[in-house]
């Protein structure tokens, strides 16, 4: 596993740490990225989707995601996967961040949990938690889109909607919007653009089809869905 270090807060180790201790999770990174040069989906297929996340409660505090975390559900053991997200695709400054995200996985029916985001500078991390606790199920050899997630940090009005991280440390998490907020999410099939922008990217996609799966509409989700 690798870890990039320096850049990183306590806070952020803990998290880590928690996962692997109390989820017996396995850390791989994502399956798409820049040192990557040719895919193997004999074994485990490969999912891939779109993130764009906005901060528009606190717009100079805008959240790169850093991970992103799956169980799977078709067994007793139900194992987790933390899948560790290499940088954005595109960032626009006071804007988003658009993230092309992508995993492998063993055949099985899964839930596309959360997403853990971040802001940084110098000195401070903010950590924004984007809830999505969706199911999907991925068969063998196969590659899947899920769709494109739009995910917006607005200002908390009520105390039913989820905050949009963590309340510690206190002072870093306000001043980013992470406790004040909490996140809108929309789910589209945007099917055709998407792909384009995978295989533009990622070339040796073009020899393989590609199957949409788009995910259903979000909901909030409730205290069993996030278990």
């Amino acid at each position: 596993m690798k870890v990039r270090c320096g850049s990183y807060t306590i806070f952020y180790a803990f998290l880590l740490f928690a996962f692997m201790f109390v989820g017996c999770g396995t850390v791989k990174h994502t399956a798409l990225n820049q040192n990557v040069k040719a895919i193997d989906i004999s074994q485990e297929s490969i999912a891939i989707f779109i993130v764009k996340v906005a901060n528009k409660y606190k717009p100079k505090y805008q959240p790169n995601i850093i991970q992103c975390s799956v169980k799977k559900i078709d067994t007793e053991k139900g194992e987790r996967y933390l899948f560790i997200v290499d940088g954005e695709y595109k960032e626009i400054e006071n804007e988003y961040n658009e993230h092309l995200i992508s995993f492998q996985l063993p055949p099985g029916r899964y839930k596309l949990q959360e997403f853990v985001a971040r802001w940084k500078n110098v000195y401070v991390t903010g950590i924004f938690s984007i809830p999505i606790y969706s199911v999907f199920e991925i068969g063998a050899n196969e590659i899947i889109y899920l769709g494109h997630i739009e995910a917006h940090v607005v200002e908390k009005t009520n105390a039913d909607q989820l905050p949009a991280g963590p309340p510690f440390p206190l002072i870093v998490q306000l001043g980013v919007g992470a406790t004040g907020g909490t996140f809108v999410i929309e789910i589209n099939d945007l099917f055709k653009n998407d792909i384009a922008l995978f295989k533009k990217q990622y070339h040796y996609l073009s020899d393989y089809n590609i199957e949409n799966r788009t995910l259903p509409p979000w909901e909030k989700p409730s205290k069993e869905d996030m278990q």
